[in-house]
Protein backbone atom coordinates (compact mmCIF):
# COMPACT_ATOMS: atom_id res chain seq x y z
CA UNK A 1 0.00 0.00 0.00
CA UNK A 2 1.40 3.37 -1.08
CA UNK A 3 -0.22 6.77 -0.66
CA UNK A 4 0.39 9.53 -3.17
CA UNK A 5 1.15 11.81 -0.24
CA UNK A 6 0.74 12.04 3.52
CA UNK A 7 -0.16 15.47 4.90
CA UNK A 8 1.78 16.18 8.09
CA UNK A 9 1.44 18.89 10.72
CA UNK A 10 4.39 19.51 13.03
CA UNK A 11 2.93 22.81 14.28
CA UNK A 12 -0.41 23.58 15.90
CA UNK A 13 -1.79 26.98 16.86
CA UNK A 14 -3.54 26.89 20.23
CA UNK A 15 -6.22 29.55 19.82
CA UNK A 16 -7.24 29.85 23.52
CA UNK A 17 -3.59 30.35 24.54
CA UNK A 18 -2.70 32.22 21.33
CA UNK A 19 0.54 30.30 20.96
CA UNK A 20 2.17 27.75 18.68
CA UNK A 21 2.80 24.17 19.79
CA UNK A 22 5.68 22.40 18.06
CA UNK A 23 6.17 18.66 17.72
CA UNK A 24 9.55 17.75 19.26
CA UNK A 25 12.14 16.68 16.71
CA UNK A 26 12.35 13.15 18.16
CA UNK A 27 8.62 12.65 17.59
CA UNK A 28 8.88 14.05 14.05
CA UNK A 29 11.61 11.48 13.39
CA UNK A 30 9.38 8.73 14.82
CA UNK A 31 6.47 9.87 12.63
CA UNK A 32 8.45 10.08 9.40
CA UNK A 33 10.11 6.72 10.02
CA UNK A 34 6.74 5.07 10.66
CA UNK A 35 5.27 6.58 7.49
CA UNK A 36 8.16 5.73 5.17
CA UNK A 37 6.93 2.28 4.01
CA UNK A 38 3.61 3.82 2.97
CA UNK A 39 4.58 6.85 0.90
CA UNK A 40 7.45 8.48 -0.95
CA UNK A 41 6.01 11.94 -0.48
CA UNK A 42 5.22 14.26 2.45
CA UNK A 43 3.18 17.45 2.27
CA UNK A 44 3.87 20.00 4.99
CA UNK A 45 1.23 20.98 6.08
CA UNK A 46 -2.18 19.54 6.92
CA UNK A 47 -3.97 22.38 8.76
CA UNK A 48 -1.07 24.47 10.07
CA UNK A 49 1.95 25.62 8.10
CA UNK A 50 5.42 24.52 9.11
CA UNK A 51 6.96 27.98 8.81
CA UNK A 52 7.54 28.59 12.52
CA UNK A 53 8.92 25.24 13.68
CA UNK A 54 12.27 25.88 15.41
CA UNK A 55 13.82 22.69 13.96
CA UNK A 56 12.53 23.15 10.43
CA UNK A 57 15.93 22.86 8.74
CA UNK A 58 16.67 19.62 10.63
CA UNK A 59 13.24 18.32 9.65
CA UNK A 60 13.91 19.10 5.98
CA UNK A 61 17.27 17.33 6.17
CA UNK A 62 15.69 14.33 7.88
CA UNK A 63 13.05 14.19 5.17
CA UNK A 64 15.83 13.99 2.60
CA UNK A 65 17.76 11.36 4.59
CA UNK A 66 14.67 9.14 4.57
CA UNK A 67 14.45 9.53 0.78
CA UNK A 68 11.18 11.41 0.76
CA UNK A 69 10.17 14.17 -1.60
CA UNK A 70 8.19 16.94 0.06
CA UNK A 71 5.98 19.98 -0.55
CA UNK A 72 5.77 23.02 1.69
CA UNK A 73 3.55 26.11 1.88
CA UNK A 74 4.84 29.65 2.39
CA UNK A 75 2.80 31.91 4.66
CA UNK A 76 5.47 34.40 5.74
CA UNK A 77 8.07 36.03 3.53
CA UNK A 78 10.75 35.68 6.18
CA UNK A 79 10.39 31.89 5.84
CA UNK A 80 11.86 32.33 2.37
CA UNK A 81 15.27 32.68 4.03
CA UNK A 82 14.88 29.18 5.50
CA UNK A 83 13.63 27.84 2.21
CA UNK A 84 16.41 29.39 0.17
CA UNK A 85 18.99 27.87 2.51
CA UNK A 86 17.52 24.50 1.50
CA UNK A 87 17.50 25.01 -2.26
CA UNK A 88 20.18 22.36 -2.66
CA UNK A 89 17.98 19.90 -0.78
CA UNK A 90 16.95 17.64 -3.64
CA UNK A 91 13.98 16.38 -1.61
CA UNK A 92 12.15 19.71 -2.04
CA UNK A 93 9.56 19.06 -4.75
CA UNK A 94 7.00 21.87 -4.71
CA UNK A 95 6.38 25.16 -2.92
CA UNK A 96 2.90 26.65 -2.50
CA UNK A 97 2.41 30.40 -2.19
CA UNK A 98 -0.99 31.45 -0.86
CA UNK A 99 -1.19 35.13 -1.77
CA UNK A 100 -4.24 35.58 0.45
CA UNK A 101 -2.35 34.26 3.50
CA UNK A 102 0.69 36.34 2.68
CA UNK A 103 -1.47 39.46 2.55
CA UNK A 104 -3.17 38.55 5.84
CA UNK A 105 0.23 38.16 7.48
CA UNK A 106 1.40 41.57 6.32
CA UNK A 107 3.85 40.24 3.77
CA UNK A 108 2.83 42.78 1.13
CA UNK A 109 2.93 45.83 3.38
CA UNK A 110 6.40 46.72 2.12
CA UNK A 111 6.68 47.96 -1.45
CA UNK A 112 9.71 45.71 -2.01
CA UNK A 113 7.83 42.57 -1.01
CA UNK A 114 6.46 41.80 -4.48
CA UNK A 115 10.00 41.93 -5.90
CA UNK A 116 11.24 39.72 -3.06
CA UNK A 117 8.55 37.16 -3.79
CA UNK A 118 9.18 37.27 -7.53
CA UNK A 119 12.92 36.75 -7.04
CA UNK A 120 12.25 33.78 -4.76
CA UNK A 121 9.94 32.18 -7.31
CA UNK A 122 12.65 32.55 -9.95
CA UNK A 123 15.29 31.11 -7.62
CA UNK A 124 13.13 28.07 -6.83
CA UNK A 125 12.53 27.38 -10.49
CA UNK A 126 16.25 27.77 -11.23
CA UNK A 127 16.71 24.85 -8.83
CA UNK A 128 14.00 22.82 -10.60
CA UNK A 129 11.49 23.22 -7.75
CA UNK A 130 7.86 23.42 -8.86
CA UNK A 131 5.91 26.49 -7.72
CA UNK A 132 2.15 26.82 -7.30
CA UNK A 133 0.78 30.31 -6.65
CA UNK A 134 -2.78 30.61 -5.35
CA UNK A 135 -4.39 34.00 -6.04
CA UNK A 136 -7.57 35.22 -4.33
CA UNK A 137 -10.73 34.61 -6.36
CA UNK A 138 -12.54 37.66 -7.77
CA UNK A 139 -11.93 41.02 -9.38
CA UNK A 140 -8.16 41.73 -9.27
CA UNK A 141 -8.82 45.47 -8.91
CA UNK A 142 -9.65 44.64 -5.28
CA UNK A 143 -6.20 43.14 -4.71
CA UNK A 144 -3.58 44.77 -2.52
CA UNK A 145 -1.54 47.21 -4.69
CA UNK A 146 1.68 45.29 -4.11
CA UNK A 147 -0.03 42.05 -5.13
CA UNK A 148 -0.86 43.76 -8.41
CA UNK A 149 2.83 44.60 -8.76
CA UNK A 150 3.67 40.94 -8.30
CA UNK A 151 1.05 39.86 -10.87
CA UNK A 152 2.58 42.31 -13.34
CA UNK A 153 6.03 40.86 -12.64
CA UNK A 154 4.88 37.37 -13.64
CA UNK A 155 3.12 38.73 -16.72
CA UNK A 156 -0.57 37.99 -16.11
CA UNK A 157 -3.20 40.12 -17.88
CA UNK A 158 -5.41 41.91 -15.35
CA UNK A 159 -8.10 42.61 -17.95
CA UNK A 160 -8.88 38.98 -18.72
CA UNK A 161 -12.44 37.96 -17.76
CA UNK A 162 -11.06 34.65 -16.48
CA UNK A 163 -10.44 36.41 -13.16
CA UNK A 164 -14.14 36.30 -12.34
CA UNK A 165 -14.56 32.69 -13.49
CA UNK A 166 -11.49 31.16 -11.94
CA UNK A 167 -8.59 29.56 -13.78
CA UNK A 168 -5.42 27.52 -13.61
CA UNK A 169 -2.58 28.46 -15.95
CA UNK A 170 0.69 26.65 -16.50
CA UNK A 171 3.11 29.52 -17.06
CA UNK A 172 5.90 26.99 -17.50
CA UNK A 173 6.50 23.33 -16.57
CA UNK A 174 7.63 24.59 -13.15
CA UNK A 175 5.14 27.43 -12.51
CA UNK A 176 1.38 27.11 -12.06
CA UNK A 177 -0.91 30.05 -11.27
CA UNK A 178 -4.28 29.19 -9.78
CA UNK A 179 -7.29 31.38 -9.03
CA UNK A 180 -10.30 29.39 -7.91
CA UNK A 181 -13.29 29.89 -5.69
CA UNK A 182 -12.96 27.86 -2.50
CA UNK A 183 -15.65 26.17 -0.44
CA UNK A 184 -15.83 27.13 3.23
CA UNK A 185 -13.69 24.63 5.11
CA UNK A 186 -16.39 24.15 7.75
CA UNK A 187 -19.30 23.88 5.35
CA UNK A 188 -21.51 20.80 5.60
CA UNK A 189 -23.92 19.67 2.92
CA UNK A 190 -26.98 17.43 2.76
CA UNK A 191 -25.95 13.82 3.32
CA UNK A 192 -24.99 11.81 0.26
CA UNK A 193 -23.90 8.19 0.14
CA UNK A 194 -22.64 7.83 -3.41
CA UNK A 195 -19.40 9.36 -4.61
CA UNK A 196 -15.75 8.42 -4.40
CA UNK A 197 -13.46 10.05 -1.87
CA UNK A 198 -9.73 9.48 -2.19
CA UNK A 199 -9.15 9.71 1.57
CA UNK A 200 -7.51 6.50 2.85
CA UNK A 201 -6.76 5.57 -0.77
CA UNK A 202 -4.23 8.07 -2.11
CA UNK A 203 -3.72 10.18 1.01
CA UNK A 204 -3.61 10.29 4.80
CA UNK A 205 -3.29 13.13 7.27
CA UNK A 206 -1.28 13.20 10.49
CA UNK A 207 -2.09 15.99 12.92
CA UNK A 208 0.41 17.67 15.23
CA UNK A 209 -0.86 15.62 18.19
CA UNK A 210 -0.24 12.38 16.28
CA UNK A 211 -3.84 11.67 15.30
CA UNK A 212 -4.06 9.88 11.96
CA UNK A 213 -7.00 11.00 9.82
CA UNK A 214 -8.23 9.97 6.36
CA UNK A 215 -7.73 13.19 4.39
CA UNK A 216 -6.74 16.86 4.39
CA UNK A 217 -10.25 18.32 4.58
CA UNK A 218 -11.14 20.40 7.64
CA UNK A 219 -13.80 17.86 8.68
CA UNK A 220 -11.35 14.99 8.34
CA UNK A 221 -10.07 15.68 11.85
CA UNK A 222 -13.42 14.41 13.13
CA UNK A 223 -12.42 10.90 12.00
CA UNK A 224 -9.49 9.73 14.13
CA UNK A 225 -8.15 6.40 12.88
CA UNK A 226 -5.57 6.13 15.67
CA UNK A 227 -2.55 7.95 17.06
CA UNK A 228 0.86 7.34 15.54
CA UNK A 229 2.62 8.28 18.79
CA UNK A 230 0.80 5.49 20.64
CA UNK A 231 0.09 2.87 17.98
CA UNK A 232 2.12 1.56 15.05
CA UNK A 233 0.93 3.01 11.77
CA UNK A 234 0.75 -0.52 10.35
CA UNK A 235 -1.80 -1.41 13.04
CA UNK A 236 -3.81 1.76 12.40
CA UNK A 237 -3.99 0.95 8.69
CA UNK A 238 -5.22 -2.55 9.49
CA UNK A 239 -8.04 -1.17 11.64
CA UNK A 240 -11.73 -1.26 10.74
CA UNK A 241 -12.15 2.52 10.42
CA UNK A 242 -9.38 2.76 7.83
CA UNK A 243 -10.37 -0.31 5.84
CA UNK A 244 -14.05 0.63 5.72
CA UNK A 245 -13.32 4.09 4.26
CA UNK A 246 -10.78 2.65 1.84
CA UNK A 247 -13.18 -0.10 0.71
CA UNK A 248 -15.87 2.54 0.19
CA UNK A 249 -13.78 4.10 -2.56
CA UNK A 250 -13.85 0.91 -4.62
CA UNK A 251 -17.60 0.57 -4.05
CA UNK A 252 -18.20 4.24 -4.95
CA UNK A 253 -19.74 4.79 -1.52
CA UNK A 254 -19.17 7.36 1.22
CA UNK A 255 -19.32 4.99 4.15
CA UNK A 256 -18.56 7.36 7.04
CA UNK A 257 -21.23 9.82 8.27
CA UNK A 258 -18.71 12.68 8.26
CA UNK A 259 -17.71 11.89 4.67
CA UNK A 260 -21.37 11.87 3.63
CA UNK A 261 -21.62 15.55 4.66
CA UNK A 262 -18.32 16.64 3.09
CA UNK A 263 -18.83 19.53 0.63
CA UNK A 264 -16.01 18.30 -1.57
CA UNK A 265 -14.76 14.71 -1.26
CA UNK A 266 -10.99 14.66 -1.60
CA UNK A 267 -9.82 14.29 -5.17
CA UNK A 268 -7.10 16.93 -5.50
CA UNK A 269 -3.74 17.12 -3.75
Amino acid sequence: MKFKTIYVDVVHFDEPKQQYIHTPYALVEHLLTQARPYTDHITYSLYHDVNYHPDITRIFHLTKQLNYRFNVEISYLKFLDVLESNLDNSALARVYFSIEKLVENGCFDNKNSSKRLYDSVQSLMDHKVKVLINLPFGDPTNYHPHVLDFISEIGLDLNNDLWNRGFQINISPLLVIQCKQTVSKKELVAPKKIGRCYGCVTMLGIMQNGNVIPCNHYNGQRIVLGNIFHTLLSEILAGHQFTSISDGFYKNELVHPVCQHCPKPRKRF
